[in-house]
């Protein structure tokens, strides 16, 4: 009874505090080097990060553990985790796949390739590279490459898929526009946008629906949502750009923004609000480029010489997410009492 009541006071306080975190503490993961940030974190806080210079590559970090991929080629980047720890990006000029100390090159019949996203199922997106400057949207189901609906336009790119094999991504025709898409069983449909935005893109997708990424118009780029097939625009600190890189089962929403200086601040959205994330002490600006559904938040900090290491954002529960998980607590240990 007391692992039931433990177990679902986890439970309690994992839906308390992402929707009322009013603060974060910033750490940085431990790295032997500067390093290009943190991409991604999942369920269980198990984060990706690149490694810039000699030392170069792409390393799981898991409560101050850190395991170096065994990646070879010019080309060493981790880009997502799902929640069973499997991870893609990209080695040398191919896509790959690890788990469990084997990496996997992942097949493609054009010289390069990249895999952005995967699910929970292991299903996989990206792009392939013609080499004739094409970009071919792709999945890869089973480990077998199957290129994406490209509708009128020249190439594309796959960022995310959701648990039910919805690949969002972009669209790129041959006069420079691009449009934010999502496919569907092959089946590729553009995501509404006002009639000034001339590109537009998708960059990840929540168990809702719900997609983030950013639109451009007039010399400004802004991160933004689709909530039920309706753009929604996050807003910016200061200046003409703001991008989104990761959303939340939530809607919580984390990227970047200028600021009243120009250099690009770390944030996240919640709930209407744009809300600044704190850089690490002695440290310039970031980014902040994945979000878990604890509302833990992984990115980089950097230098003003743009040197950066991989940070972790730890959201800090209002007093009255405190309170209500004490009441919790209490009510399960009367529950128990009266059962006993």
């Amino acid at each position: 009874m007391l692992k039931t009541i433990m177990a679902a006071v986890a439970a309690l306080f994992a839906l308390v505090v992402p929707a009322q975190a009013a603060e974060y503490t910033t750490r940085a993961i431990v790295t032997p080097e500067y390093s290009d940030g943190a991409t991604a974190i999942n369920s269980i806080g198990q984060v990706i990060y690149n490694s810039e210079g000699t030392n170069s590559g792409a390393t799981l970090w898991s409560n101050g553990t850190s395991i170096r991929i065994p990646l070879t080629g010019s080309w060493k980047t981790a880009n997502d985790i799902n929640n069973s720890g499997q991870i893609v990006g990209q080695q040398g000029y191919k896509a790959f796949s690890y788990q469990n100390g084997t990496v996997t090159q992942l097949s493609c019949p054009y010289y390069q390739s990249l895999a952005w996203g995967i699910n929970a199922t292991g299903l996989i997106t990206g792009y392939a590279n013609t080499g004739y400057g094409q970009e071919i949207p792709c999945i890869w189901e089973s480990g077998v490459f199957k290129p994406l609906n490209l509708l009128t336009a020249k190439s594309g790119i796959g960022y995310d898929v959701d648990d039910s094999n919805k690949v969002v991504g972009k669209l790129i025709y041959a006069n420079g526009n691009e449009s934010a898409v999502v496919w569907e069983n092959n089946v590729a449909t553009l995501l509404s946008v006002p009639v000034e935005v001339t590109r537009s893109q998708a960059v990840a997708i929540n168990k809702n629906g719900t997609i983030c990424g950013s639109a451009s118009w007039n010399s400004k780029t802004h991160a933004v949502i689709w909530r039920n097939g309706v753009m929604i625009d996050l807003g910016i600190f200061a200046g003409n750009l703001s991008s989104s890189y990761d959303i939340n089962d939530f809607d919580q929403v984390v990227g970047c923004s200028t600021d009243a200086s120009g250099y690009q601040m770390p944030f996240i959205w919640d709930n209407g609000v744009l809300k600044k994330l704190p850089v690490l002490a002695g440290l310039h600006h970031g980014e902040a480029q994945g979000i878990n559904n604890s509302g833990q938040i992984v990115g980089y900090c950097a230098l003003q010489n743009g040197r950066s290491t991989a940070v972790l954002w730890e959201a800090v529960p209002e007093p009255s997410s405190i309170i209500a998980l004490l009441g919790a607590l209490a009510g399960l240990i009367e529950l128990r009492r009266r059962k006993a």
